[in-house]
């Protein structure tokens, strides 16, 4: 009740900036830019990680970044200049839509509807999944939804790493020393292989078709680790060795990338101080907010978006939380209780 609550007196205060252009104008004064996260697209019967997003409200999410007269979505290519001062700020709000991981829905599902509104994209594609077909995370999830729970909960069990939740057993994993957690990525992925999660993922044919409508690919390390779990030089070879891959199997230069899981856990000031000497230009992670001109270009924030964060009573859908999101409304003004009541301040009140 009390989310409900929250979420009811979020949309009444955000409806009411948010249909004023004087946000927006002060947005766009500050240079706001924004980048949005996507994982799957599509209408899923099993969403573990809830990062799905269905296909209506997906196309409805992409018209109106289209039609709204303050957003304008980007290329990275145009992302990065404008970050880096190589080319002026529009007249709109810059809008980078991303996907992680790989999964073969962004290619067949969301591919035709970005091309109908002529919205460009970059995929970040976990390069080991063009060799081995499937992600560890997502193997364990789908081991939980079918008959391989019990050979798979054996295999984890005997590293004492089995949990009864699928993010019970992805964090057990994530919490590894690095050898260990490097071996048993491995052991998981293989097991995936003799799995239908493999056809969850792009093949190189799907990059090939992706790349042919124009969109671009970046780099999402190889097998997917918390890089904080391992060394910077382990954590530096996953990137590299996933921009290799990428760039040996498509021809295109990567300079862009997005750390695995990508909160402020999973990436740190000695990981990006060493991809300074690397050909990355731009890295971007999943803690949301806005990013300006002059942001350190490897932590650009970013917001993730799904089907479960946009609903009010009443509606699958609500544009205004969506902007609100999308524009991190709630980190310019927070909702507090005071006196028995809801009330607007400012994080610094």
């Amino acid at each position: 009740m009390l989310s409900v609550l929250k979420k009811t007196a979020k949309y009444l205060l955000a409806r009411r900036d948010l249909r004023t252009d004087q946000f927006w104008q002060d947005a766009l004064s500050e240079k706001t830019m924004v980048a949005l996260g996507y994982h799957r697209v599509g209408d899923l019967a099993y969403d573990p990680f809830e990062l799905s997003v269905g296909l209506d409200a997906f196309e409805q999410q992409m018209l109106m970044l289209t039609n709204h007269p303050f957003l304008q979505p980007v290329s990275i290519d145009a992302y990065e200049a404008i970050l880096l001062g190589l080319d002026h700020y529009p007249d709109r709000i810059p809008v980078l839509v991303s996907f992680d991981d790989g999964y073969r829905d962004n290619v067949e599902a969301a591919a035709p509807i970005l091309a109908k509104h002529g919205i460009p994209a970059i995929m970040y594609v976990a390069s080991g999944v063009l060799e081995n077909g499937a992600l560890w995370y997502d193997v364990i999830a789908d081991s939980f939804s079918g008959s391989l729970q019990k050979e798979l909960g054996e295999k984890l069990g005997l590293r004492g790493l089995y949990s009864d939740s699928v993010s019970g057993c992805v964090e057990a994993v994530n919490s590894l020393p690095e050898n260990e957690m490097v071996e048993v990525i491995h052991e998981i992925q293989a097991f995936g292989c003799q799995t239908q999660t493999k056809q969850k993922y792009v093949d190189l044919e799907d990059l090939r078709q992706w790349l042919a409508m124009g969109f671009d690919i970046g780099a999402h390390t190889v097998t997917h680790p918390r890089l904080t779990g391992l060394s910077v030089s382990a954590a530096r070879f996953e990137i590299l060795n996933s921009i290799a891959q990428l760039t040996s199997a498509t021809g295109r230069s990567i300079t862009s990338i997005a750390y695995p899981f990508g909160t402020e856990m999973d990436f740190s000031d000695a990981l990006i101080a060493g991809l300074g000497d690397c050909s990355v230009r731009s890295a971007f992670t999943t803690v949301p907010g806005r990013n300006t001109p002059g942001r350190n270009m490897l932590q650009q924030k970013r917001k993730c978006i799904s089907n479960r964060q946009f609903r009010r009573i009443g509606t699958d859908f609500c544009e205004t939380l969506f902007f609100a999101d999308v524009l991190a409304w709630a980190t310019e003004k927070s909702i507090v209780r005071s006196d028995s009541r809801m009330a607007l301040r400012t994080p610094m009140e």
